[in-house]
């Protein structure tokens, strides 16, 4: 192999790098038009089918719960074939952690419960109902969108935060910390003038968004351990979906009753302290704490 031959080669981009490249766009670019195109054409919608938002909103919670679960199409984890147990088959070595039906009866998940479900009930009405918020507030529809989608961009700033402050606080104080600044950035909200004001609360909501979608999965097997991860994540999954297939039609009953939202807002920064406040007790389960006293 020649010199120059050797120089190109030792020069060339990982094909590696590439794909991270390309699906990162993807996932910015679907993820962006997939999830916050409804906050964005909630207005016109309106308009063209005479609906009011509360209806609107209702056939967005509906939409959140008609979910197929991958096992009906056929499909598994990474694509593997279903696992059949025979009674010949040696006995699978069980993870470390508490059986689900203790960790569910236990005080401490219900409390996860409480908090988890405001918060994603709180996210996800004001994401639905941030554009015709702002364009009530004298904004144009253009720069309303232009913020709700800036909401999602602000989520990475939260993940890099809580990454870099991981080994120095507990996750229990991530997460309090981040209903905290859920219920800032809804007084932020509440209190912006102009474009600076709702550019302050995007990045505030934003970041603690951000922050808490990471914190939760790390709560829960922080407090039971891995051996029924899955299965206890997966209820706490199941009910934060409820609560965000509620919200939105909720919200939007709610305002047109009372034909404003700032009494809402106010009342989501009351609940995001109050899910803040539901963590402070919550202690690793002694159980788990017996298993693993590291």
């Amino acid at each position: 192999m020649s010199p120059r031959t050797r120089l190109r080669v030792r020069h060339r981009v990982y094909y590696g790098w590439v794909l991270v490249v390309t699906l990162g766009i993807t996932e910015a670019i679907s993820w962006g038009v997939l999830y916050y195109a409804f906050a964005v054409l909630i207005q016109p919608m309106g308009e063209e089918l005479g609906w009011t938002l509360g209806e609107l909103s209702g056939a967005f919670s509906l939409a959140l719960l008609l979910r197929r679960r991958p096992e009906d199409v056929g499909l598994t984890i990474d694509g593997e074939p279903v696992a059949v147990a025979t009674s010949g088959a040696p006995a699978v070595r069980r993870s470390p952690g508490l059986p689900v039906g203790e960790a569910l009866r236990t005080r401490s998940f219900r409390r996860l419960v409480l908090a988890f479900c405001l918060s994603a009930a709180i996210s996800t009405a004001v994401r639905v109902h941030l554009v015709p918020y702002l364009i009530g507030r004298g904004f144009d529809a253009a720069s309303a969108a232009a913020f709700t989608g800036t909401i999602g961009a602000m989520q990475v700033l939260g993940r890099i935060v809580l990454g870099a402050l991981s080994h120095r606080v507990s996750i229990r104080a991530a997460a309090v910390a981040a209903f905290g600044l859920q219920a800032l950035g809804l007084l932020v909200l509440v209190a912006a003038r102009d474009t600076l004001g709702v550019m302050a609360f995007v990045a505030v909501f934003g970041a603690s968004f951000g922050a808490v979608t990471l914190v939760r999965p790390a709560f829960v097997a922080s407090l039971y351990g891995r051996g029924q991860y899955a299965s206890i994540a997966g209820v706490l999954a199941f009910a934060t979906t409820l609560a965000q297939a509620a919200a939105p039609f909720g919200a939007g009953v709610a305002h047109d009753w009372l034909g404003s939202y700032d009494p809402l807002l106010w009342a989501f920064a009351v609940l995001s302290v109050i899910a803040a406040l539901a963590l402070l007790p919550v202690r690793q389960s002694s159980a788990w704490s017996r298993e693993n006293p590291g």
